[in-house]
């Protein structure tokens, strides 16, 4: 009799032993099942993580290339427009020599230089002067001296290419620049001023 009580409290004892062991694989079990899906989770932000960075760093550089090449074409085309106003400039002013030398052949040309030389006696009435003019000018030497009216010197100056003339006197300080070259680049400015062929080249 003693034996089966034995037998029995022992049963009992192995019966809540598994119960406990079952209970605590059930908890091992639940809580390695949490810990997998948490991990599985931080796996899962970390990979997404990193994918976000790599799809911003991609936008990013694929952002910057395209700066880069829209800067560069921006580039390129300012080049061209300046290299296309450059010829045009060029060409206005190739035909305004052109029709300048022209003109210098012509019996008006020497009216025009007898008339700037006039109008400087006029309003600078002084003596010893010194008028040049281009060295193809010189047979207008005569006409020039007479009608500035006073003790003057006319020389060539080999500076002088397109025409028109210079006078200076010294002892007054004065000098008056009526050369074609001169006109020519007043002439550049207002062009670049108004031609409407502005450039931003910023």
């Amino acid at each position: 009799m003693a034996e089966n009580k034995e037998q029995e409290k022992l049963q009992h004892f192995e019966a809540a032993m598994f119960s406990t062991a079952t209970r605590e694989r059930d908890n091992i079990l639940k809580e390695t099942e949490e810990f997998k899906k948490q991990e599985l989770k931080q796996a899962e932000d970390d990979v997404l993580n990193r994918a976000y960075r790599l799809i911003q760093k991609n936008i990013s550089d694929i952002s910057t290339s395209n700066t880069m090449m829209i800067a560069h074409k921006e580039l390129e085309y300012k080049q061209a427009l300046l290299k296309k106003r450059q010829e045009i400039f060029d060409a206005v002013f190739d035909n305004v020599k052109k029709r300048l030398e022209e003109y210098t052949k012509t019996p008006e040309y020497e009216t025009l230089l007898t008339k700037i030389v006039a109008d400087f006696a006029k309003d600078y009435p002084y003596e010893n002067s010194v008028i040049c003019l281009r060295e193809q000018d010189m047979a207008h030497a005569g006409a020039v001296k007479k009608a500035y009216g006073l003790s003057c010197e006319v020389r060539a100056d080999k500076g002088m290419a397109l025409g028109g003339v210079k006078i200076e006197n010294k002892e007054h300080g004065i000098i008056d620049d009526e050369s074609f070259e001169m006109r020519l680049r007043d002439q550049h400015q207002w062009f670049y001023t108004n031609s409407h062929l502005a450039i931003d080249v910023q």
